[in-house]
């Protein structure tokens, strides 16, 4: 029996539409968790798509711009780092499960999960061991997630290069671990998994100005990760620190650090001048406008506060 022929097995009278759902990175050190629920058409069929694992990532992206649109339906779910520390990964992972739930549009009579068990309690479903390597909807939702998840991990490969996410995607490698080792975790890293709990950064890691600065823009740019904005730049060393694409818009930031309630000027502190110029070459060379904004980022020894000035005027 094939993956299709696995499905469609469960059609019946009461039984018109299936769903599959899967999640992705419940093993990484880093990045999120994401889970993803499709609904197939009834004869929509495509033997190349298997388990996500074992397709190759250059394939992955075709088939999910091909299940995308396909798809009757479907749902992708996002618990990032943070909630995964305050939930654990588990719990994290139904709630992931809920989120890409709670997108659908149309109500499936039977949903196919991939696993022994979930909390989906208000949709009647099934739970199939290996069950990406069985079903086709499963299989499909498990390349949706992955590929979902990797776009996460590509984004921060520009915030975090030393770390190498392109690669490994988070997960536990060598060069991973020796790199968390080398640099101790960023603000990505799952802080309740060993080994991230033994190489935490403190105030002292961040021995000047300049570091604390850093961190201040991988924060800032962190943040427009989530978002699912993509970031085209990170300035060194200018009057200016992010260039990313929000939307429709293409948005230039400037990142201030503030500690104990003053901004610390860095070397390179805000020149309107500077970033006029930026602006209006970025403009020729990328024909849009650019809008500017001025991101706060408060640290302190919990969560840092962050606070956006938009559309600030430099003309």
């Amino acid at each position: 029996m094939n993956l299709y022929e696995f499905d469609h097995s469960f059609f019946n009278e009461k039984i018109k539409t299936i769903a599959g759902m899967d999640e992705a990175g419940r093993g990484p050190l880093a990045g999120p968790v994401v889970a993803a629920v499709v609904i197939l058409p009834y004869d929509f069929h495509m033997d190349s798509i298997k388990d996500s694992k074992k397709i190759s990532e250059k394939k992955r992206m075709i088939l999910y711009d091909e299940i995308l649109k396909n798809a009757i339906d479907y749902g992708v779910g996002i618990c990032h780092e943070d909630e995964i520390d305050q939930l654990n990964i588990l719990q994290a992972t139904f709630k992931a499960m809920k989120k890409a739930v709670g997108q659908l549009n149309a109500k499936p009579d039977l949903t196919l999960v991939d696993g022994l068990k979930g909390q989906i309690n208000y949709y009647n479903c099934k739970y199939i061991v290996k069950g990406d390597s069985k079903s086709q909807s499963i299989a499909a939702a498990s390349i949706l997630a992955k590929v979902s998840r990797d776009k996460y991990m590509l984004e921060y490969e520009k915030v975090f290069p030393e770390y190498g996410f392109a690669k490994h995607k988070g997960y536990g490698t060598k060069f991973h671990i020796e790199a968390i080792k080398k640099y101790k975790s960023s603000p990505i890293h799952r802080k309740t998994f060993k080994p991230i709990s033994n190489y935490l950064p403190t105030y002292a890691s961040y021995n000047t100005n300049l570091k604390l600065k850093k961190l201040a823009v991988q924060i800032a740019s962190s943040i427009k990760v989530k978002n699912n904005f993509n970031i085209l730049e990170i300035y060194e060393n200018r009057s200016f620190d992010i260039l990313h694409k929000e939307k429709q818009r293409i948005v230039l930031s400037k990142v201030e650090l503030i500690l104990n309630e003053n901004i610390v000027e860095d070397e390179f502190k805000l020149n309107y001048d500077d970033v006029e110029k930026e602006m209006i070459f970025l403009e020729k060379k990328l024909k849009e406008d650019i809008q500017f904004d001025v991101i706060s980022i408060q640290l302190s020894k919990s969560k840092p506060n962050i606070t956006v000035k938009k559309n600030v005027y430099v003309k």
